[in-house]
Order: structure tokens, then C-alpha cells, then sequence
């Protein structure tokens, strides 16, 4: 229902983390997505971006998107967010496009912790990332394939589901 300029859906919440950030997340026309014609598109710049339904919690689940990388100068990043409590607690997963990889990280009191990762090409292609949760258990597909899995051993717990984006990328999802 949303028409290309909308910024925020109703039933989502958009932020950031870090010391200062204008994340600005729109519908914008995109002729190539998967699911043409509108994707949501990320081109404001804040350390970490997050857009998360409102209302929807989870403690187990999968939530997986399509998205491509479109421009960036400092770190060009997309992926998942799950578990979300606030801008500073959630679980992540995230492939990079330079790094030529995807890492799945826990937020902690604004602190990351880097819990696996995996070599892997992000090119500015579509692509998917997906992760599988529950309980403990965590597994990470990227373009329909498993990349890894593993037990999180911190503490499990509720929490919103999203998209996620660092600094300065542009990036669509859809």
C-alpha cells in the first residue's frame, strides 16, 4: 500500500545507534527488485540502522530478506536484526560487501560481540539473507544456502524483528 517517498509504515519504528545518525528509510521505485515495483531503501547514515516491526516479538522464528547494495563510502552492510529489545540489545546477522562476508554479531548494552562467520561474495547483486531461531540454536542461510549454525550460549529472550544497515550504505530491501 505504500507509495514511493513514504518514510515510516505504520506498524514500524525506525533508529539508530551511536553517538549521532540521520537514518532515513523511504519506499523508492526500484525497476530491478524481486518484488517490483517498491522496495524500502536505506540512505540516511548513523553507525548502526535498524527498522523493526512495532508490534511483532519473538523468541523463535526466521526472518530473512532480499536486498542489494547500492552505494558507499565507509561500510557497506545489510541484514537481519531479531530479538530486538532496544537500540542498544538484539541479535544480528549481516553480509558485507567489502569484507566479502557475513557475520553474525549479539548486541550487548551497545557493545557487539562477534559470535561466527564466513567468507562469502556480496557483490551489488539481489541477494537473501535468512536466519532460523530457536531457543539456543541460530542458522544463517545467505542466497537459499546454509552458511553455518550454531548454539548461542547468552541469555534467550523476546524481542522485535527487523532490518539492519551500517553508516553510510545505500541499500534496498525488499
Amino acid at each position: 500500500k505504500a507509495k514511493p517517498g513514504d518514510t515510516l509504515l505504520s506498524d514500524w519504528q525506525s533508529g539508530f545507534y551511536g553517538e549521532k545518525g540521520s537514518p532515513l528509510w523511504l519506499v523508492a521505485s526500484e525497476k530491478d527488485a524481486p518484488s517490483r515495483p517498491n522496495v524500502l531503501k536505506q540512505t540516511g547514515n548513523a553507525v548502526y540502522n535498524w527498522f523493526t516491526h512495532r508490534t511483532f516479538s519473538a523468541r523463535n522464528g526466521r526472518i530473512g530478506v532480499k536486498f542489494r547494495i547500492a552505494a558507499v563510502k565507509e561500510d557497506p552492510e545489510a541484514g537481519v536484526i531479531w530479538r530486538f529489545v532496544d537500540g542498544k540489545n538484539y541479535d544480528y546477522v549481516r553480509a558485507n560487501s567489502v569484507e566479502n562476508n557475513v557475520v553474525l554479531y549479539k548486541m550487548v548494552d551497545g557493545k557487539k560481540t562477534l559470535l561466527k562467520s564466513a567468507k562469502i561474495t556480496v557483490g551489488g547483486n539481489w541477494h537473501s539473507i535468512r536466519v532460523e531461531f530457536k531457543d539456543s540454536n541460530v542458522a544463517v542461510l545467505y542466497d537459499g544456502k546454509y552458511v553455518f549454525s550454531l548454539q548461542e550460549k547468552s541469555a534467550i529472550h523476546s524481542g522485535r524483528v527487523g532490518i539492519f544497515t551500517t553508516a553510510d550504505t545505500t541499500v534496498m530491501f525488499d
